[in-house]
C-alpha cells in the first residue's frame, strides 16, 4: 500500500508545477512496484482520488493496464487495453472498478455525464464553430483553380452551408452507458464493460473517445477534399460544354439591350436564352419568331416549331414581361425579362439547318444583330464573365 506520510508529501507536492510530472513518475512507480509485489490488486478510490489530475486520457488508460491496441482516426479513437496492472476478479469487480475510475477521471476533469442525444449531435456541434468553417475557407482558399469556382463554395462556406461529414452511424456506436465531457479538453469518452477474451483468458478494458478539436479540423479537411473532387468534376464537365455566346457584352436598340446571351447544342437542337432589359421608361415590344442566321455571305432559316395556333411551341420567358398578342411580349419600363428558347426535350429549342457550327455567324433576333463565337463554360468561369 502507499504510505500516509508519502501521501501527504504528494499532496503537498501537487500544487508545484516544477515537481508534478516527476510526483506524478513517483506515484505510479510506487503502484507499480506494490502491485508487482502483491501481483493482482484492488485499487481504492482514496488512493484513485489521488492519481486523477491533469492529465490525457491516454495516460490515465495506462494507469489500469497495458493498450494492446489503438484504433480510429479524424478525433474518434478505441482503445484495448489488458489488465496487468489491476485485475480484481470476477469481470463485474473489474466493471465496477474501471466505471468508478473514469467517473471520477470526469469529476475531477470538471466534465459532465453526455447523453447519446448529444452525442448524435456531434456534425451540428462541429457546424456551429468558427473553427470549422476558418478550416474549410482556407482550404478553398488553397485552391489553384479560376475564382469563380473557388467563390461559389466560399461563399457557402461563409453562409455555413455546407455539409459536415461526419458519419452519424459511427458516432452511434462509440456510445455507452458510463460516459462524459469535458468541455475544456474538448473531449467525450465512453467506457464499456470489461471483457474476458475467449482466447487468451486476459481481462479486456476499452473504451471510446472523441477529441472534437481532431474531429474539428479533419472533417473540415475531408469537406475540403470533397469539394476539391467536385470542383475538378465540374472543371472537365465545362471544359467539354461547347456553348456559343455574344461578342458583345450586350446590344442596345431603341434604349431596350439584350445581354447575356447563350446559345447550347441539345440534341438536333439549339437553345438560346437572354436577357432583355429596359431602362427606359416606355415599354419596349419583342417579336419572338422574327429569327435568321447569316454565316460566310448565305443565310439559313431558324426553324422552330408552332401549336395549331401558330404560337410558337418551346419559348419560356419570366420577370418584367407579359404577352401581347400572338408571339409578341411587352417588357415593362425599368424591367428586365428573361428569354428562353428550347431545352432537353425534342420539342423544342430552334433548329438551323445545315449548320453545325455558329462561330463567326450574325444571329437575328427581332431587331437585334448578334454577331456570334464560339467557346466553353470554362472559358466564360475561367474570365470570370459567366453571369448564372
Amino acid at each position: 500500500m502507499i504510505s500516509k506520510k508519502f501521501l501527504k508529501i504528494f499532496s503537498t507536492m501537487l500544487f508545484n508545477k516544477k515537481f508534478y510530472l516527476i510526483t506524478l513518475s513517483v506515484i505510479i512507480i510506487q503502484v507499480l512496484i506494490s502491485s508487482c509485489a502483491t501481483k493482482k490488486k484492488n485499487l481504492s478510490l482514496k488512493e484513485l482520488e489521488l492519481v486523477v489530475s491533469n492529465v490525457d486520457i491516454d495516460r490515465y488508460s495506462h494507469l489500469l493496464g497495458d493498450v494492446k491496441e489503438k484504433k480510429g482516426n479524424d478525433g474518434m479513437y478505441e482503445i484495448k487495453m489488458s489488465c496487468e496492472t489491476f485485475c480484481p476478479a470476477p469481470e463485474e469487480k473489474l466493471t465496477e472498478f474501471v466505471y468508478d475510475f473514469y467517473k471520477i477521471y470526469c469529476v475531477y476533469s470538471n466534465g459532465r455525464p453526455v447523453s447519446k442525444e448529444e452525442v448524435v449531435k456531434l456534425p451540428q456541434i462541429v457546424k456551429a464553430r468558427d473553427t470549422y468553417w476558418k478550416y474549410v475557407i482556407k482550404g478553398i482558399e488553397k485552391f489553384k483553380y479560376p475564382e469563380y469556382y473557388r467563390d461559389k463554395y466560399r461563399e457557402k462556406a461563409k453562409k455555413r452551408e455546407l455539409p459536415v461529414l461526419i458519419p452519424v452511424s459511427r458516432i452511434y456506436q462509440v456510445y455507452t452507458g458510463v460516459n462524459c465531457y469535458i468541455p475544456r479538453k474538448d473531449l467525450m469518452f465512453f467506457v464499456k464493460p470489461a471483457k474476458k477474451s475467449p482466447e487468451d483468458f486476459n481481462q479486456y478494458i476499452y473504451l471510446n473517445y472523441i477529441k472534437i478539436y481532431e474531429v474539428i479540423e479533419a472533417y473540415a479537411n475531408k469537406l475540403v477534399q470533397k469539394i476539391d473532387k467536385e470542383i475538378k468534376e465540374q472543371i472537365d464537365k465545362d471544359k467539354k460544354s461547347v456553348v456559343w455566346v455574344s461578342k458583345n457584352y450586350d446590344i442596345v436598340i431603341d434604349g431596350m439591350a439584350l445581354k447575356h446571351l447563350l446559345i447550347k447544342k441539345e440534341e438536333e437542337r439549339y437553345s438560346i436564352e437572354f436577357v432583355l432589359e429596359n431602362p427606359t421608361k416606355d415599354a419596349k415590344i419583342f417579336h419572338l419568331t422574327n429569327m435568321l442566321f447569316k454565316k460566310d455571305n448565305s443565310e439559313y432559316s431558324v426553324i422552330y416549331l408552332e401549336e395549331k395556333d401558330g404560337i410558337i411551341k418551346g419559348v419560356d420567358f419570366k420577370g418584367g414581361c407579359r404577352t401581347l398578342g400572338k408571339n409578341t411580349i411587352v417588357i415593362q419600363p425599368y424591367k428586365s425579362c428573361n428569354v428562353r428558347y428550347g431545352g432537353k426535350l425534342w420539342a423544342k429549342g430552334v433548329a438551323i439547318p445545315r449548320v453545325d457550327d455558329l462561330d463567326g455567324g450574325i444571329l437575328t433576333l427581332d431587331k437585334y444583330q448578334i454577331p456570334i463565337k464560339k467557346t466553353t463554360i470554362y472559358q466564360l468561369k475561367a474570365y470570370n464573365i459567366y453571369w448564372k
